[in-house]
Protein backbone atom coordinates (compact mmCIF):
# COMPACT_ATOMS: atom_id res chain seq x y z
CA UNK A 1 0.00 0.00 0.00
CA UNK A 2 1.75 3.41 -0.85
CA UNK A 3 0.91 6.24 0.76
CA UNK A 4 1.32 10.41 0.86
CA UNK A 5 1.10 12.11 3.39
CA UNK A 6 1.13 16.04 2.88
CA UNK A 7 1.01 17.10 6.32
CA UNK A 8 3.38 14.96 8.77
CA UNK A 9 0.93 15.36 11.67
CA UNK A 10 -2.01 13.68 9.95
CA UNK A 11 -0.30 10.30 10.18
CA UNK A 12 2.73 9.12 11.37
CA UNK A 13 3.02 5.11 11.81
CA UNK A 14 5.71 5.62 14.28
CA UNK A 15 3.25 6.30 17.17
CA UNK A 16 0.01 5.21 18.29
CA UNK A 17 -3.24 6.08 16.32
CA UNK A 18 -6.78 6.36 17.46
CA UNK A 19 -9.34 6.99 14.78
CA UNK A 20 -13.01 7.47 14.56
CA UNK A 21 -14.39 6.83 11.07
CA UNK A 22 -18.20 8.56 10.84
CA UNK A 23 -20.40 6.45 8.46
CA UNK A 24 -24.07 7.94 7.77
CA UNK A 25 -25.18 3.78 6.56
CA UNK A 26 -24.15 0.05 6.55
CA UNK A 27 -21.91 -0.37 3.50
CA UNK A 28 -20.15 3.47 3.41
CA UNK A 29 -17.07 2.14 5.68
CA UNK A 30 -15.46 -0.70 2.47
CA UNK A 31 -17.40 1.22 -0.53
CA UNK A 32 -15.81 5.04 -0.02
CA UNK A 33 -13.63 4.31 2.91
CA UNK A 34 -11.75 0.72 2.24
CA UNK A 35 -7.99 2.18 1.37
CA UNK A 36 -8.16 4.50 4.67
CA UNK A 37 -9.75 1.85 6.86
CA UNK A 38 -6.96 -0.33 5.78
CA UNK A 39 -3.83 1.58 6.28
CA UNK A 40 -4.90 2.31 9.68
CA UNK A 41 -5.17 -0.88 10.50
CA UNK A 42 -1.32 -1.78 9.09
CA UNK A 43 -0.42 1.39 11.36
CA UNK A 44 -1.98 -0.56 14.30
CA UNK A 45 -5.05 2.04 14.81
CA UNK A 46 -7.51 1.66 17.05
CA UNK A 47 -10.34 2.07 14.82
CA UNK A 48 -13.88 3.00 15.58
CA UNK A 49 -16.80 3.39 13.44
CA UNK A 50 -20.16 5.59 14.25
CA UNK A 51 -23.12 4.99 11.67
CA UNK A 52 -25.10 7.27 12.06
CA UNK A 53 -28.54 4.83 11.03
CA UNK A 54 -29.22 1.59 10.04
CA UNK A 55 -30.14 1.42 6.52
CA UNK A 56 -33.59 1.28 6.87
CA UNK A 57 -34.85 3.35 3.80
CA UNK A 58 -36.32 -0.34 2.68
CA UNK A 59 -36.85 -1.46 5.47
CA UNK A 60 -33.89 -3.47 6.12
CA UNK A 61 -32.22 -1.96 9.48
CA UNK A 62 -31.58 -5.17 11.19
CA UNK A 63 -30.15 -7.18 8.41
CA UNK A 64 -28.03 -4.49 7.30
CA UNK A 65 -26.97 -3.97 11.19
CA UNK A 66 -25.84 -7.43 10.83
CA UNK A 67 -23.76 -7.19 7.51
CA UNK A 68 -21.88 -4.56 9.02
CA UNK A 69 -20.90 -5.73 11.93
CA UNK A 70 -19.68 -8.46 9.41
CA UNK A 71 -17.74 -6.32 6.61
CA UNK A 72 -15.96 -4.08 9.58
CA UNK A 73 -14.93 -8.04 10.82
CA UNK A 74 -13.36 -8.37 7.15
CA UNK A 75 -11.64 -5.19 7.63
CA UNK A 76 -10.14 -5.92 11.06
CA UNK A 77 -12.25 -4.37 12.94
CA UNK A 78 -13.89 -5.30 16.30
CA UNK A 79 -17.90 -5.15 16.94
CA UNK A 80 -16.84 -3.67 20.33
CA UNK A 81 -15.49 -0.57 18.50
CA UNK A 82 -18.76 -0.29 16.14
CA UNK A 83 -21.69 1.67 17.26
CA UNK A 84 -24.82 1.98 15.27
CA UNK A 85 -26.96 5.10 16.34
CA UNK A 86 -31.10 4.73 15.84
CA UNK A 87 -32.23 7.85 15.92
CA UNK A 88 -35.74 8.51 14.29
CA UNK A 89 -34.81 12.57 13.48
CA UNK A 90 -31.83 10.45 11.18
CA UNK A 91 -33.65 8.28 8.76
CA UNK A 92 -31.54 6.72 5.91
CA UNK A 93 -33.56 8.89 3.15
CA UNK A 94 -31.55 10.81 0.79
CA UNK A 95 -34.81 12.94 1.05
CA UNK A 96 -33.78 14.16 4.35
CA UNK A 97 -31.40 16.71 5.56
CA UNK A 98 -30.31 15.62 9.09
CA UNK A 99 -30.17 18.36 12.05
CA UNK A 100 -26.06 19.77 12.03
CA UNK A 101 -27.29 20.45 16.06
CA UNK A 102 -28.20 16.09 16.38
CA UNK A 103 -25.06 15.18 14.44
CA UNK A 104 -22.53 17.17 15.43
CA UNK A 105 -23.88 16.67 19.22
CA UNK A 106 -23.53 12.63 18.92
CA UNK A 107 -19.85 13.02 17.11
CA UNK A 108 -18.98 15.42 19.80
CA UNK A 109 -20.53 12.85 22.42
CA UNK A 110 -18.47 9.91 20.87
CA UNK A 111 -15.04 11.79 20.46
CA UNK A 112 -15.40 12.88 23.60
CA UNK A 113 -15.89 9.51 25.37
CA UNK A 114 -13.44 8.03 23.49
CA UNK A 115 -10.64 10.51 24.94
CA UNK A 116 -12.03 10.73 28.06
CA UNK A 117 -11.65 6.75 29.24
CA UNK A 118 -8.11 7.58 27.58
CA UNK A 119 -7.93 10.36 29.96
CA UNK A 120 -9.36 8.43 33.16
CA UNK A 121 -6.55 5.51 32.30
CA UNK A 122 -3.51 8.01 32.05
CA UNK A 123 -4.33 9.84 35.21
CA UNK A 124 -5.26 5.95 36.97
CA UNK A 125 -1.97 5.31 35.72
CA UNK A 126 -0.30 8.89 37.22
CA UNK A 127 -2.02 7.71 40.17
CA UNK A 128 -0.11 4.32 40.28
CA UNK A 129 3.06 6.05 39.74
CA UNK A 130 2.86 8.07 42.63
CA UNK A 131 1.93 5.72 45.26
CA UNK A 132 5.08 2.99 44.06
CA UNK A 133 7.28 6.00 44.10
CA UNK A 134 6.53 6.71 47.93
CA UNK A 135 6.12 3.19 48.88
CA UNK A 136 8.24 1.19 47.04
CA UNK A 137 11.53 1.88 48.64
CA UNK A 138 13.06 3.34 44.95
CA UNK A 139 15.66 5.50 44.40
CA UNK A 140 14.14 7.36 42.07
CA UNK A 141 11.82 9.96 43.41
CA UNK A 142 8.04 9.77 42.77
CA UNK A 143 7.93 13.13 41.20
CA UNK A 144 10.69 12.33 39.04
CA UNK A 145 9.01 8.90 37.83
CA UNK A 146 5.72 10.79 37.34
CA UNK A 147 7.31 13.02 34.72
CA UNK A 148 8.84 10.17 32.77
CA UNK A 149 5.69 8.13 32.29
CA UNK A 150 3.52 11.36 31.36
CA UNK A 151 5.96 11.37 28.72
CA UNK A 152 5.73 8.17 27.94
CA UNK A 153 2.22 8.31 27.88
CA UNK A 154 2.24 11.94 25.91
CA UNK A 155 4.28 9.85 23.40
CA UNK A 156 1.78 7.05 23.11
CA UNK A 157 -1.32 9.44 22.40
CA UNK A 158 0.56 11.83 20.18
CA UNK A 159 -2.52 11.25 17.45
CA UNK A 160 -5.23 10.90 19.96
CA UNK A 161 -8.28 11.32 17.42
CA UNK A 162 -8.54 11.23 13.80
CA UNK A 163 -12.22 11.67 13.02
CA UNK A 164 -12.73 10.74 9.36
CA UNK A 165 -16.08 11.33 6.92
CA UNK A 166 -17.32 12.90 3.91
CA UNK A 167 -16.52 16.11 2.79
CA UNK A 168 -19.18 18.80 1.42
CA UNK A 169 -20.36 16.65 -1.32
CA UNK A 170 -20.32 13.68 0.08
CA UNK A 171 -18.67 11.57 -2.84
CA UNK A 172 -22.08 10.78 -4.03
CA UNK A 173 -23.81 13.83 -3.28
CA UNK A 174 -26.30 11.57 -0.89
CA UNK A 175 -27.85 14.37 1.50
CA UNK A 176 -26.88 12.24 4.48
CA UNK A 177 -23.41 12.65 4.14
CA UNK A 178 -23.13 15.67 3.50
CA UNK A 179 -25.15 16.13 6.63
CA UNK A 180 -22.04 14.43 8.73
CA UNK A 181 -19.16 16.98 6.99
CA UNK A 182 -22.06 19.78 7.93
CA UNK A 183 -21.76 18.94 11.72
CA UNK A 184 -18.10 18.31 11.93
CA UNK A 185 -17.71 21.85 9.94
CA UNK A 186 -19.76 23.08 12.81
CA UNK A 187 -17.21 21.62 15.84
CA UNK A 188 -15.15 22.75 14.10
CA UNK A 189 -16.09 26.63 13.08
CA UNK A 190 -17.31 26.61 16.93
CA UNK A 191 -13.59 25.34 18.29
CA UNK A 192 -15.67 22.57 20.44
CA UNK A 193 -13.80 19.77 19.20
CA UNK A 194 -11.51 18.58 21.80
CA UNK A 195 -7.71 19.68 21.61
CA UNK A 196 -5.64 16.90 19.56
CA UNK A 197 -8.63 16.09 17.74
CA UNK A 198 -8.02 16.73 13.63
CA UNK A 199 -11.34 16.46 11.28
CA UNK A 200 -10.71 14.85 7.77
CA UNK A 201 -13.09 15.05 4.84
CA UNK A 202 -12.58 12.23 2.03
CA UNK A 203 -12.34 14.16 -1.20
CA UNK A 204 -15.04 14.21 -3.80
CA UNK A 205 -14.04 13.85 -7.36
CA UNK A 206 -16.62 14.57 -10.92
CA UNK A 207 -18.31 11.52 -12.06
CA UNK A 208 -15.76 10.79 -14.87
CA UNK A 209 -12.72 10.81 -11.96
CA UNK A 210 -14.78 8.47 -9.92
CA UNK A 211 -14.68 5.78 -12.53
CA UNK A 212 -11.33 6.10 -13.82
CA UNK A 213 -10.23 2.99 -10.80
CA UNK A 214 -6.34 3.74 -10.87
CA UNK A 215 -6.05 5.08 -13.97
CA UNK A 216 -6.78 8.52 -11.49
CA UNK A 217 -3.41 8.12 -10.18
CA UNK A 218 -1.62 10.61 -12.08
CA UNK A 219 -4.62 13.41 -11.18
CA UNK A 220 -4.73 12.23 -7.68
CA UNK A 221 -0.63 12.78 -7.74
CA UNK A 222 -1.18 16.66 -8.80
CA UNK A 223 -4.19 17.47 -6.86
CA UNK A 224 -3.91 18.91 -3.52
CA UNK A 225 -4.84 17.09 -0.27
CA UNK A 226 -3.05 16.18 3.55
CA UNK A 227 -2.97 12.28 2.88
CA UNK A 228 -4.31 10.10 0.77
CA UNK A 229 -3.21 6.35 0.12
CA UNK A 230 -3.42 3.78 -2.63
CA UNK A 231 -4.29 -0.06 -2.25
CA UNK A 232 -2.80 -2.80 -3.59
CA UNK A 233 -3.98 -5.92 -5.08
CA UNK A 234 -4.28 -7.53 -1.65
CA UNK A 235 -6.23 -4.94 -0.03
CA UNK A 236 -8.55 -4.40 -2.90
CA UNK A 237 -9.87 -8.02 -2.54
CA UNK A 238 -10.15 -7.42 1.04
CA UNK A 239 -12.30 -4.41 0.88
CA UNK A 240 -13.98 -6.53 -2.22
CA UNK A 241 -14.77 -9.09 0.69
CA UNK A 242 -15.68 -6.71 3.20
CA UNK A 243 -18.33 -5.02 0.46
CA UNK A 244 -19.68 -8.61 -0.44
CA UNK A 245 -20.96 -9.05 3.53
CA UNK A 246 -23.61 -6.54 2.17
CA UNK A 247 -25.87 -8.64 0.34
CA UNK A 248 -29.07 -6.98 0.42
CA UNK A 249 -26.70 -3.88 -0.98
CA UNK A 250 -25.40 -6.01 -4.04
CA UNK A 251 -27.71 -4.81 -6.89
CA UNK A 252 -26.10 -5.39 -10.26
CA UNK A 253 -24.62 -1.60 -10.21
CA UNK A 254 -22.20 -2.64 -7.22
CA UNK A 255 -20.44 -4.97 -9.24
CA UNK A 256 -19.70 -2.08 -11.73
CA UNK A 257 -18.54 0.31 -8.46
CA UNK A 258 -16.39 -2.33 -7.13
CA UNK A 259 -14.86 -3.12 -10.78
CA UNK A 260 -14.22 0.60 -12.04
CA UNK A 261 -14.49 2.82 -8.47
CA UNK A 262 -11.44 4.88 -7.59
CA UNK A 263 -12.50 5.08 -4.00
CA UNK A 264 -11.45 1.17 -3.92
CA UNK A 265 -8.14 1.87 -4.58
CA UNK A 266 -7.60 5.70 -3.79
CA UNK A 267 -8.35 7.59 -0.73
CA UNK A 268 -7.72 11.48 -0.32
CA UNK A 269 -8.56 13.58 2.49
CA UNK A 270 -8.25 17.49 3.33
CA UNK A 271 -8.00 18.69 6.92
CA UNK A 272 -11.48 20.43 8.38
CA UNK A 273 -10.20 23.95 9.37
CA UNK A 274 -11.75 26.53 11.48
CA UNK A 275 -12.19 28.74 8.34
CA UNK A 276 -15.12 25.94 6.58
CA UNK A 277 -17.20 26.88 9.46
CA UNK A 278 -19.26 29.73 9.77
CA UNK A 279 -22.76 27.00 9.52
CA UNK A 280 -25.43 28.10 10.41
CA UNK A 281 -27.27 25.17 13.31
CA UNK A 282 -30.27 23.33 12.02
Amino acid sequence: MLIKNESETVFKPSVNVRALLIIAHPDDECMFFGPAVLRLRQLGARLQVLCLSAGNYYHEGEQRRKELFDSCGVLGIPASQVTIIDNKELPDDPSVVWSTHIVSSLILKQVKESSTNLDCWTHSAVSHSQKFGAAGGIVVRAATLRRILIQILLHAIVILKKVLTFDGRGVSGHANHIAIYRGLSYLASTRTKPNGCCFLALQSVSTVRKYLSLLDLPITWLCKSDFWCITGFEEYCQAKRAMFCHRSQLLWFRYFYLLFSRYMFINTFQVITQREGNLKIQ
